[in-house]
């Protein structure tokens, strides 16, 4: 079964708020919810069996309370390097004021923007998804995912797109 002929053309000036959905949508996808809510979880629970520890006089209490803070902090330390890198590299590949363009075709989909371009073959794309402001092409074999602003596709181009995909 062929699939209808499928034609969109958009291109967009990045605003600040493009740039913080990518942002935000980049760095969901670097820390997973999972890691980020078991650590928020797990770390205060032992820091309290720690201290409790401590407070009854066990002599290796110390220890566990140092590689309970150690832990904490190296966590802490993870989460916010994190934010930070994608947050710089969503600045740099969307500045603000920049045009960032998208071309869907039966071929597949071009992305061009500030510095770079690239093309993408239908076989090779999995999903083209919302993500809050932001929109994530996913690539099939667990290649990374492209993060764009949301404003360049509407629902009914990402409908047609999924058609496409099948």
């Amino acid at each position: 079964m062929t699939s209808p002929a499928l034609r969109i053309t958009r291109s967009i000036v990045v605003t600040p708020h493009d740039q913080v959905a990518v942002r935000h949508a980049v760095s969901a996808a670097a820390l997973s919810r999972r890691l980020v809510l078991t650590g928020a979880i797990v770390l205060p629970i032992a820091l309290v069996l720690a201290v409790l520890a401590v407070a009854g006089g066990d002599p290796l209490a110390f220890l566990l309370l140092g590689v309970v803070l150690a832990l904490s902090v190296l966590f802490l330390v993870l989460v916010v390097v994190a934010r930070i890198v994608s947050g710089r590299g969503a600045a740099r590949a969307f500045p603000v004021g920049s045009e960032v363009g998208i071309a869907v075709d039966d071929d597949g989909i071009g992305i061009t923007g500030p510095t770079s371009s690239a093309r993408v073959e239908w076989s090779a794309v999995a999903e083209v998804a919302r993500v809050g402001g932001a929109l994530r092409l996913s690539g099939v074999d667990r290649s990374p995912a492209l993060f764009l602003p949301g404003r360049l596709l509407d629902d009914a181009h990402l409908a047609a797109i999924a058609v496409r995909i099948g």
